[in-house]
C-alpha cells in the first residue's frame, strides 16, 4: 500500500491510496475531497501524483471538509461515490454493506458509523493482494468485522480526539482477546502526530503566541499537548518553513513534552511509510512513562541526567518541579491563574484545604488550564485500608507523610528562559 496525506484537517481533508492488484497495475484512489479543486491540484502536483491516472474517488459523507469538490470533480469525469447525500450531485450512491467494484480488481464495502452528518460510511477497501479498512471523524461503528483481516487500519482522527483513550481502546481489546486464549487481531503500531514547523516555532517562541487570547481558535491548547506528549513519532511537516535554530528548538520543546519521541522532518506531507508503519514502536506502559510530566516528577528526588538535556538547555528550554506538601488555598490559587507565569506547559497534581480528600489534576498550556477532580487519596480512606495498601505498596510506603499522607502538590512546569524561583516562590504564596 503507498498512502499520502495530502490534507487532513478541519480546513479539508484528502488522500490518495495505492493498493497492490496481482495482474495489474496498483489501483488509485483519492479518499475525501474536502479542498477546492485547485488546490488537490495543486497537492497532486507538490507530491508528485498524476490526478489523471485516479481510478476513482471515495467521500465517507457529506461535511465540507471532507466532500467540498465531489461534485466539481464529477464534472471533470472522475468517478465519485459517497452515501446518497454525497451523491445527489454525483450520482454513484453506496450502501452500507453492499459490494460494489469501484476498478478492475478492486471491491468497496461500505460500512455504517457513528458521526453527526447524515448516514456516515466507512470503507472496507480490497484487491486480491490487500484489504484495509478507512475511518473517518468517527465515534464508533456497528458492523461486525471480527472474522475480518486487514492488511492495513486507517482512522483519520477528529481534531477534538484524545489518543490515550484511543490507545486504550486497542490495547484493552487485544488484552480480552489474550485473556481468552484468543490470538491478537491487530496489534497498536505507532502513534504519529503531526505538527506544522512554523506554527511551533510561533507557539514555543518564549510563549509569546501562547499568550494571545483564548479566543483565538489557533491557539495551543491542552489538547494539542496531549497529542504531542503521547506519540512514538512527530513529524514535523513544513520544516523547509523555518531555519535550523527554530527547528532544533522545537526539537528540544517535544522532547521535554516526550522524551523518547522520534521526529521526522518533511516537506509537503511527504514521509517514507517504512519511517511510520511496522515499526513496533507502541508499548503502552512505556508510551505513559515516556510522557514528559510524568517521567519529571518520577525522576525529580533522582537528580538524574536527562536525555536531550543539552540540545534544551542550548535553546533555553528548561523543565523544574514544584512540590510542597502543604495545602493550597483555592481563591489564592484562583487568583494566580488571572496572572499565571509565562511558561509552555504545567501539569500535575494539587490538593486544597478545604477539599483534603481529593487530588485534583491541573494542567495549562498558554492562557488555558483546567482543575478537575482525578481521584481520592489514600490518606482519606479508613484506617485499616490505608495499613493494607501500605504494606502491599512498598513505594507508597516510603513516600508516606506521618501528617499529610500521600497528599502532595507536584506541578512540572515547561518552558523557556523561565524564572523558576519566581515561579516556585508565585505558587508558595498560594499555600493556606
Amino acid at each position: 500500500m503507498n498512502f499520502i496525506n495530502l490534507a487532513s484537517s478541519s480546513s479539508g481533508n484528502c488522500y490518495w491510496v495505492e493498493l497492490e492488484r496481482s495482474s495489474r497495475p496498483p489501483v488509485k484512489i483519492m479518499i475525501e475531497l474536502g479542498l477546492p479543486m485547485k488546490d488537490i491540484q495543486r497537492k497532486c502536483i507538490q507530491s508528485g501524483l498524476n490526478m489523471l491516472s485516479l481510478d476513482c474517488c471515495l467521500v465517507t459523507h457529506n461535511h465540507s471538509d471532507h466532500a467540498k469538490s465531489a461534485k466539481e470533480m464529477f464534472k471533470k469525469g472522475f468517478r465519485v461515490y459517497g452515501n446518497e447525500f454525497v451523491a445527489s450531485s454525483i450520482r454513484q450512491v453506496m450502501h452500507p454493506g453492499e459490494l460494489k467494484c469501484i476498478a478492475a480488481e478492486t471491491y468497496v464495502v461500505p460500512i455504517s458509523v457513528e458521526h453527526d452528518a447524515p448516514d456516515p460510511l466507512g470503507f472496507v477497501i480490497f484487491t486480491d493482494r490487500e484489504k484495509i479498512l478507512f475511518i473517518a471523524d468517527c465515534k464508533y461503528w456497528k458492523a461486525d468485522l471480527t472474522n475480518q483481516r486487514f492488511d492495513y487500519i486507517i482512522i483519520e482522527a477528529s481534531g477534538i480526539c484524545e489518543p490515550i483513550p484511543i490507545a486504550q481502546t486497542i490495547t484493552a481489546a487485544n488484552e480480552t482477546l489474550y485473556s481468552r486464549g484468543l490470538p491478537e487481531l491487530f496489534h497498536l503500531d505507532n502513534i504519529i502526530c503531526v505538527a506544522d514547523a512554523a506554527r511551533l516555532s510561533n507557539e514555543f517562541n518564549c510563549g509569546k503566541h501562547l499568550l494571545e487570547s483564548v479566543e483565538d481558535e489557533d491557539s495551543l491548547d491542552s489538547l494539542l499537548m496531549q497529542q504531542l506528549e503521547f506519540c512514538n513519532t512527530v513529524i514535523l511537516n513544513k520544516s523547509e518553513t523555518v531555519n535550523e535554530e527554530e527547528k532544533n528548538e522545537i526539537k528540544a520543546v517535544i522532547h521535554k513534552l516526550c522524551k523518547e519521541a522520534g521526529i521526522i522532518e518533511a516537506s509537503f506531507g511527504q514521509v517514507n511509510l517504512e519511517e511510520l508503519l511496522n515499526t513496533h514502536n507502541f508499548d503502552y506502559e512505556k508510551a505513559q512513562n515516556n510522557i514528559g510530566w510524568i517521567h519529571e516528577i518520577e525522576e525529580h528526588e533522582h537528580h538524574h541526567d536527562h536525555e536531550h538535556e543539552g540540545e534544551a538547555l542550548e535553546h533555553g528550554i528548561s523543565t523544574f518541579v514544584w512540590q510542597t506538601r502543604k495545602p493550597l488555598d483555592l481563591k489564592k490559587f484562583t487568583n494566580l491563574l488571572n496572572n499565571y507565569p509565562n511558561v509552555i506547559r504545567t501539569k500535575g497534581y494539587v490538593w486544597f484545604d478545604n477539599q483534603p480528600d481529593s487530588a485534583y489534576l491541573f494542567e495549562q498550556a498558554g492562557k488555558l488550564n483546567s482543575l478537575s477532580e482525578d481521584s481520592l487519596w489514600i490518606a482519606s480512606a479508613p484506617k485499616q485500608d490505608q495499613i493494607d495498601l501500605l504494606k502491599a505498596n512498598p513505594q507508597l510506603a516510603q513516600n508516606w507523610d506521618e501528617e499529610y499522607g500521600d497528599r502532595i502538590n507536584q506541578l512540572v512546569f515547561i518552558g523557556k528562559n523561565m524564572n523558576e524561583e519566581q515561579i516556585k516562590r508565585q505558587f508558595n504564596d498560594c499555600l493556606a
